[in-house]
């Protein structure tokens, strides 16, 4: 009969529904987007396109087409079930909270910071009135702010953020061993973004003891914690900074090894920065020995752009070492080659290609080529005032303009 009928389509557009969900968890999205659409619409025959059913696909669609990468659509099915949960429900209820969550997480995808600290203090808002029903989401929010306002650059606020999240997980009676130290680790980053070099230093120890009491003390997650110590300490630069910063080196590059990670791009990376410190040292021999490692390992991956910045950067390190041996033709020719892999993989307007363009006007005016030196140098100052307003870069990017200005008469 006619209600029989009903049931059963119910029935069929709920199972959709539920093995739609199936597959997000499994993250097979185009599958899960396959689903949810057939449900969509049989909810939309059964209950109608409004009601609180259908926003619950729309919810789970709009996640789904985000993993996709398939933000028009996303944001699109997001906003409908927003609408309809708000209208429906309320802008104080637990599902409302879910979808403008589930928005947030869109806007990070889409690097849209601004638009995803917004919904995640409105989800934030809504989570704390439901304790218990929003369980872990609400923590996941409160560290996703502080994300947001890492990316931000308000590095202030995200610190604030993220000890709070610290502090929501010690009353956790479960354990949260591997989330913790993550938030440890987010903690010492952005406090060494504020030159809060104590503070940066404390929080990497809490990182590498609860990483190496849940995971093991040789495990990868340590040895690039490790890694982040050792560049911290470095730039810091206290008496001893170049011998205590390659001692964090020398440990990851162990920790690599043991994990068979030793021919991976991240321990390239970790040949640069000791072939870092053998340059500041006058070392050069040893510069060129870890240098050597790294572009190996660099061009084993070419194509992916890990692999091909960390080339680049490679390349301004040999450049560096042929201009402090007076060798500036061939620091020249490193430097124009790092400068071409930075603009075709970062682009035009990156930190990166500004330093390169920076070095290329220095050596520039070592040959006595003014012109040129200065024409490097102020496209590195426009790329540089970009990024900052107020930089010890910009002020050191001036007086190298001026110096070349007052040399050329």
């Amino acid at each position: 009969d006619k209600s029989g009928n009903g049931n059963q389509a119910i029935d069929i557009s709920l199972c959709h529904y539920l093995l739609g969900i199936t597959y997000i968890a499994k993250e097979n999205h185009e599958k899960a987007v396959a689903s949810l659409l057939l449900s969509l619409e049989m909810r939309k025959v059964q209950f109608g396109p409004n009601s609180v059913e259908c926003a619950a696909v729309q919810d789970k669609l709009g996640k789904a087409y985000g993993k996709l990468r398939e933000f028009d659509k996303a944001l699109e099915s997001l906003v409908e079930a927003l609408r309809i949960r708000k209208i429906e429900l309320g802008n104080d209820s637990i599902d409302y909270a879910h979808s403008v969550f589930n928005l947030s997480e869109v806007h990070i995808a889409m690097e849209k910071y601004s638009q995803a600290f917004n919904c995640l203090n409105e989800a934030i808002r809504v989570f704390d009135m439901f304790p218990d029903e929003a369980g872990s989401l609400l923590l996941d929010a409160v560290v996703m702010k502080g994300d947001s306002l890492f990316q931000l650059k308000d590095y202030p606020a995200s610190v604030a953020v993220f000890q709070e999240a610290v502090e929501m997980f010690s009353h956790f009676s479960q354990s949260y061993g591997e989330s913790v130290a993550t938030l440890y680790y987010k903690l010492g980053l952005a406090c060494s973004k504020m030159n809060a070099y104590e503070e940066a230093f404390a929080s990497f120890r809490q990182c590498i003891r609860v990483f190496s009491e849940d995971l093991g003390p040789d495990h990868l997650r340590v040895g690039d914690v490790m890694y982040d110590v050792g560049k911290l300490v470095y730039s810091h630069g206290e008496h001893g900074s170049a011998e205590k910063s390659m001692e964090c080196f020398k440990e990851v590059m162990r920790i690599y090894s043991l994990n068979k990670h030793q021919n991976h791009v991240r321990a390239a990376d970790v040949s640069v920065q000791m072939a870092t410190i053998h340059t500041d040292l006058g070392e050069y021999d040893e510069a060129r020995d870890a240098l050597k490692k790294a572009l190996k390992i660099y061009e084993g991956g070419i194509g992916e752009k890990t692999s091909l910045v960390g080339k680049g950067l490679t390349l301004q390190q040999i450049g560096r070492i042929h201009y402090a041996k007076n060798e500036f033709d061939q620091a020249l020719t490193s430097f124009k080659d790092a400068l071409q892999i930075f603009q075709d993989t970062l682009g035009e307007k990156d930190m990166n290609v500004s330093l390169a363009l920076s070095n290329i006007g220095i050596v520039h005016a070592r040959k006595s080529e003014h012109e040129k030196a200065v024409e490097m140098c102020t496209k590195a100052l426009k790329i540089r005032k970009l990024h900052f307003d107020d930089d010890q870069d910009i002020a050191d990017s001036l007086f190298n303009i001026a110096n070349i200005l007052d040399d050329w008469g």
